[in-house]
């Protein structure tokens, strides 16, 4: 079963890859970068990322976790207990992330979707600063996700 299960890793090596280096651009260059605006400027480049990001994103990262869900099953299945150690460690990282997102970044794009650029409240640096801390954890995650799938990769010959 090495077959199948080489190109699963290598998809998910791909996919993982993919989005922890998206991840790390966001908090390496954009963040800072949108750090530096001041307030209308922020939010107009803001919620216009939050229009465009999510369609690549999305499909990522539930692709990223769908494949290592099986890549996790059939490397158990197969008997080969330190690459589904391995895969299973990206999966819980990756569900981490997704989770990072459910309970961080998106309830905050929602709330900052409605604010207005000459009109915005006092505290948004606040927002801005929570908004990054949940994205520094979806990053972390994703590369801790990222690392353990090659490990299982480069475990698997």
């Amino acid at each position: 079963m090495t077959g199948p299960l080489l190109v699963l890793s290598g998809l998910a090596v791909i996919l993982l890859g993919l989005s922890a280096g998206i991840h790390l651009c966001g908090v390496a260059a954009l963040n800072p970068a949108l750090r530096a605006l001041d307030g209308p400027v922020y939010l107009a480049v803001k919620q216009s990322t939050d229009r465009y990001f999510p369609a690549l994103m999305r499909p990522l990262t539930l692709a990223g976790i769908g494949v290592l869900l099986g890549l996790t099953v059939l490397a158990a299945i197969d008997g080969r207990s330190t690459v589904a150690a391995l895969d299973a460690v990206g999966l819980i990282a990756g569900l981490v992330a997704l989770l990072g997102v459910l309970r961080g970044d998106l309830p905050i794009n929602l709330r900052m979707a409605d604010w207005v650029g000459d009109h915005l409240p006092s505290d948004w640096r606040t927002w801005q600063a929570r908004w990054e801390r949940w994205f520094r954890l979806r990053t972390v995650a994703t590369g801790v996700s990222f690392l353990a799938t090659l490990a299982g990769l480069v475990a698997l010959p």
